[in-house]
C-alpha cells in the first residue's frame, strides 16, 4: 500500500476512536447532587485502608448516580469508630443530602 493509503486508514481509525470516547458519562449532578467528595477524602486521608476503600466505592457510586449504593457507603462510614466527630458530621451531612436527593429524584427513563 502507498503511504497515503496508510495515512488515510490511520486517520479514519483514530477519528473513530476519538468519536467513541466522547460519550457523556452519567453523574450525580443530573440529580442536583453536589457532594464535596474531595473534602471527605482530605478529612479521611489518614484513615485505615478499609475506610479509604469505602470512600473510593462512594466516589464510584456518586459518579454513576448509584445513589442507594452511595447511601450504603456513607452509612458504613458513619458507623466507623475510627472517625472523629468532625468526620462523622461531614459524613452525616453528605448522607442527609444524598437521602434528600434520592427522595426528590425522578427515575431515569427505562431503556427500551
Amino acid at each position: 500500500m502507498k503511504k497515503s493509503n496508510w495515512l488515510a486508514v490511520f486517520l479514519v481509525v483514530s477519528l473513530f476512536g476519538l468519536w467513541s470516547c466522547k460519550r457523556e458519562q452519567p453523574t450525580a449532578r443530573q440529580y442536583g447532587l453536589k457532594v464535596d467528595v474531595a473534602k471527605l477524602e482530605s478529612e479521611l486521608a489518614n484513615s485505615p485502608p478499609e475506610v479509604q476503600s469505602h470512600v473510593a466505592l462512594l466516589k464510584h457510586a456518586l459518579r454513576y448516580s448509584q445513589l442507594p449504593e452511595a447511601m450504603g457507603e456513607l452509612d458504613y462510614l458513619a458507623n466507623r469508630p475510627e472517625l472523629n466527630q468532625s468526620q462523622k458530621k461531614l459524613v452525616d451531612d453528605l448522607l442527609e443530602q444524598t437521602k434528600q436527593t434520592l427522595t426528590n429524584a425522578t427515575p431515569p427513563p427505562s431503556a427500551q
